[in-house]
């Protein structure tokens, strides 16, 4: 007898661990929800998943490569207000999530949920869906939707503004505007 360990809501996703097993008229996987819980979720044949986020878009695997490549692995910084980071996911962002265990595919699945899928960046090309990605996952998506209306230059001009106004800036600032002049670089 299984015990439930929790009810999705509507539209939760999470990530895949297994391939399906039929049992009892359901396809049973071994899915990871989006606050960490394991377990298994179970979909009637024929119908869709619950826990699917599909396949990715090439902007969007171009994008978390170049992410990925500035918020490397586990960071405990003193300075950082974030706290506890991992794959650039903070613990003061997502309090739930054991930070020092999270693995690159999972900080994946939160990047493409929060940072792809709900700010809307499939609706901008390539490289402004970049860049805004990019913005959302440094200093915030709320800051990078005051840029939807900019050109790619632009949004980049206003976003070293903002990074040199930001108090941590004598700690972080290098890595910040090197960052950013890569995401230039993306422009040529």
């Amino acid at each position: 007898k299984s015990k439930i360990l929790k009810l999705a809501k509507p539209g939760e996703v999470g990530l895949i661990l297994s391939d399906g097993v039929s049992g009892g008229g359901y396809i049973w996987r071994k899915i990871q929800h989006y606050d960490g819980t394991i377990g298994y979720s179970a979909e009637k044949a024929g119908t869709s998943m619950l826990y699917s986020v599909g396949e990715t878009s090439e902007d969007f695997n171009r994008s978390i490569d170049f992410t990925l490549k500035w918020e490397g692995g586990y960071v405990f910084n003193p300075q950082d207000p974030g706290g506890e980071t991992n794959y650039g996911i903070s613990k003061r962002s997502y309090p739930w999530i054991d930070i020092a265990k999270l693995t690159e595919q999972y900080a994946m699945l939160i990047y493409y949920i929060d940072y792809w899928l709900k700010p809307g960046m499939s609706k901008f090309a390539w490289p402004k869906n970049c860049i805004l990605f990019d913005i959302g996952v440094l200093t915030g998506v709320n800051h990078a939707s005051t840029f939807y209306e900019m050109e790619p230059v632009k949004i980049l001009v206003m976003q070293y503004k903002y990074l040199a106004n930001i108090n941590t800036f004598p700690t972080f600032g290098r890595g910040w505007v090197r960052r950013t002049t890569d995401l230039l670089e993306l422009t040529t």
